[in-house]
């Protein structure tokens, strides 16, 4: 007999966490495995390795991390008000935006707990083709909690 199941992952993090950002920011979005030239002004995420929490009878609770950047092409001199103060301003409104969004639930499904935004990278490390010097990058670390349920 053929397991059922549900797409935890599509249904419960990459589509709500990809809307949740683009009807705040009205960015756009990508999932990009390894960086490339977008618009002036983007996100990409990275779903990164989850991990379980809790065992339990009839399922289980797993952590889920996603790396969220954002690229922002930024001419001149890196300043306080020119750079810092826009990568700032951005993850200000990201944690506010995660405190209001700490539970998400659809109607009738699962959905995420204890969002939380827990590592905030102003200046991350960058890849090759990241080292542009116009490019702007803030690397922030989204985690959140799942419950499911199986049998």
């Amino acid at each position: 007999m053929a397991i059922t199941y549900v797409n935890v992952v599509k249904k419960n993090i990459t589509e709500p966490l990809e809307k949740l950002l683009k009807e705040e920011f009205l960015l756009d979005v990508y999932w990009d495995r390894t960086y490339m030239a977008r618009d002036s002004e983007y996100f990409n995420l990275k779903l990164l390795p989850d991990s379980l929490v809790t065992l339990i009878s009839p399922g289980q609770t797993r952590e889920y991390s996603v790396e969220i950047r954002h690229y922002l092409e930024r001419g001149g001199d890196y300043g306080r008000q020119s750079h810092l103060e826009v990568s700032a301003n951005i993850v200000e409104r990201l944690k506010r935006l995660c405190g209001d969004n700490m539970t998400y639930v659809p109607s009738g499904q699962i959905g995420w707990f204890n969002a939380r935004i827990e590592e905030i990278d102003y200046e991350p490390d960058l890849t090759e083709e990241e080292e542009n010097g116009d490019l702007l990058v803030t690397s922030v670390l989204w985690v959140a909690n799942i419950t499911e349920i199986t049998g």
